[in-house]
């Protein structure tokens, strides 16, 4: 069966995805796949002068487990290769972790420590195309989105899978034809397993009438994965296009640009506004950012596992990060800037004029006499917190304010006020108290401001 070897040897694919000269970890378990894997590649060894070493991970999960280690050390040797081991511990396995994911997990881990160490440049695996038509009909029956269909990649980091392009049968067939000898592992019977059901049960029946099954199931996903690609290229226009960064840790999307496009798209455009763009979310959490989508009122605010936010803004989407309320208060100083957290504080005295005019929402011309002497403090509003608003004859709730400022949840919870003792000077950024305005009586004036510290 040399077609294996010759498409090693041909094909273009192949030797991009493993440059000649390259120093290749391969990844064995003493199964037909590695087996033959590490055969081929010792047979082109001469054609593109590989380094090859042998990892072999022993999961300590089966009876049969340092059998099979054995049989990679006697292989190595047989074959003059290096093998280095690594024992995982089955006890660090949490709970509530599949014994499966548990194993993948530390499996690559095992293999990224043995390439480092022996120097390798890629870690090779015996990933094949029934490996891959089986993967794509497990997420099939998951229910994945569109991006798990691609199924297993040729390239993952520094992992290369060189076999994709080989069925289980082309590698039987080459074993048969080298009389190569492999170890079983038992539990690959085990149909209680769903990747094994799928195979025993579901694709090799249909190889059997079929043959052009895995090629068909294959063919698809990648049909899928232009669509996918296609997608990915329209949220990345919409999102340069329609997305306004009002900081880091908040974007805007108005609702009216968004409201034409397929919602879909628009639900892709608020995940990757929660930076979760390469995220596989579950079902239920794409369902329930639909129906918020959908159904939503203003004020109603969706919340991520990731510390995101969507607060729906009337004619707005407000996607923000979680920050930490603290409850620092600031002591201000009546001259020069003061660094309050993520702010500075600035105080100037100004001189005398005609007219004082406020020039943004972030400053303000107060009576500097009347906070003469008083102690002056920054914080965070609280509940309770009242003042009488510059203009008006009563007083009001801060929290009733900012609502008729028609100020969002997400800024609601992050407003300052500047206060002298108990009483309220400034909501920063808003309205300053009235007991407080520039009056013909006023002899030192004073701009407050509250900006970002930069």
């Amino acid at each position: 069966m040399k077609i294996i070897e010759e498409q090693f040897k041909n094909n273009t694919e192949i030797q991009n995805l493993i440059p000649a000269g390259s120093h290749l970890v391969i990844a064995i378990s003493g199964g037909m796949d590695s087996v033959v894997l590490t055969h081929v590649l010792l047979n082109i060894l001469d054609q593109f002068n590989y380094q090859l070493t042998l990892a072999h991970v022993n999961h300590g999960l089966r009876e049969n487990a340092d059998a099979d280690m054995k049989f990679v050390q006697n292989l190595s040797k047989r074959w003059n290769l290096l093998c280095e081991v690594i024992h995982l511990n089955p006890q660090t396995k949490n709970s509530n972790e599949s014994v499966e994911s548990w194993a993948r997990k530390h499996r690559y881990e095992a293999l990224e420590k043995i390439r480092v160490k022996t120097r390798g440049d890629f870690i090779v695996t015996a990933h094949h195309k029934t490996d891959q038509a089986e993967t794509i009909l497990m997420r099939l029956a998951q229910g994945s989105g569109g991006k798990g269909f691609r199924g297993i990649h040729p390239e993952n980091g520094l992992v290369r899978r060189p076999l994709l392009l080989f069925t289980k049968q082309e590698l039987m067939d080459y074993a048969q034809q080298h009389t190569l000898t492999f170890v079983e592992d038992e539990t690959n019977s085990d149909i209680s397993i769903p990747r094994n059901f799928i195979r025993h049960n579901i694709l090799a029946p249909w190889v059997r009438q079929n043959n052009h099954v895995e090629k068909g199931i294959i063919r698809t996903s990648s049909h899928i994965t232009e669509l996918v690609d296609a997608t990915t290229f329209t949220v990345d226009y919409f999102y340069k296009k329609l997305v306004k960064f009002n900081s880091e840790e908040e974007r805007i999307l108005l609702k009216n640009k968004m409201k034409h496009l397929p919602v879909y798209i628009q639900l892709e455009l608020l995940k990757k506004c929660m930076d979760l763009g390469i995220v596989q979310w579950r079902q239920h959490n794409w369902n329930s950012l639909k129906s918020f989508l959908k159904n939503s009122k203003t004020g109603d605010v969706f919340s991520s596992d990731s510390g995101w936010h969507i607060l729906n803004n009337r004619k707005e989407w407000i996607v923000f990060k979680n920050k930490t309320i603290t409850n620092e208060i600031y002591k201000i100083i009546p001259d020069g800037n003061t660094l309050c957290g993520k702010h500075v504080f600035n105080w100037e005295w100004v001189s005398t004029s005609s007219e004082v005019i406020n020039e943004n929402r972030n400053s303000e011309f107060i009576d500097g006499g009347m906070l003469q002497n008083k102690k002056l403090f920054l914080r965070h509003w609280v509940k309770g917190d009242r003042f009488q608003p510059l203009g008006m004859r009563g007083w009001k709730k801060v929290s009733d304010f900012l609502i008729d400022e028609k100020v969002n949840l997400h800024k609601k919870n992050q407003q300052m006020v500047l206060t002298a003792g108990e009483n309220i000077v400034w909501v920063c950024g808003h309205r300053i108290s009235d007991w407080v305005k520039v009056t013909p009586n006023t002899t030192k004036y004073a701009k407050i401001s509250l900006k970002l510290h930069q």
